[in-house]
């Protein structure tokens, strides 16, 4: 009898445990920019997301903005100049801070203000989705999605000399 219940007990807390997984908007934010007598613009934009309740590490590497893929450096696992993520962990839950810019004129990917793309990227969207942002990750070897719904706009934009 003590055995069934031990086994009861045991089962309900791996069960809560594989259901508690969450993965959670922190913050989302987009400013705008502009700069230089070139005139060049675009958009700075900040995700803070959070995964608990894993057993393994999700590990993030790309977020689609629009329809654009900007890939993920993680720090501690690139090279310092590529890096545009930070993770932060504590107990069972880990946060990456993700900030990157987008140009939105004639440099294109190749404007001085724009992320680094060092590495080849896949400018297929890998599902649909109706929000401003996807974030793919990889959890125990298969490809995962979190859609972010909306991001909050700094006012006023950054206007560089």
């Amino acid at each position: 009898m003590h055995k069934a219940i031990a086994f009861l007990v045991l089962f309900t807390c791996v069960i809560q445990r594989v259901c508690a997984q969450s993965t959670k908007l922190i913050s989302a934010t987009r400013q705008d920019w502009s700069g230089g007598v070139a005139g060049h613009s675009g958009s700075r934009f900040t995700f803070s997301i959070e995964f608990s309740g894993y057993n393994e590490e999700p590990i993030p590497d790309t977020i689609w903005i629009g329809k654009k893929p900007v890939p993920l450096f993680i720090k501690g696992k690139a090279k310092p100049e590529i890096v545009n993520t930070r993770r932060i962990s504590s107990n069972e839950t880990i946060r990456f801070i993700i900030t990157t810019s987008i140009a939105h004129d004639a440099f294109g990917d190749h404007s001085p203000y724009a992320s680094p793309l060092p590495r080849e990227v896949n400018h297929t969207i890998p599902i649909q989705y109706k929000g401003v942002a996807l974030l793919s990750y990889r959890y125990k070897g298969s490809e995962k999605y979190f859609e972010i719904r909306k991001f909050s706009t700094i006012l006023p934009p950054m206007n560089y000399p």
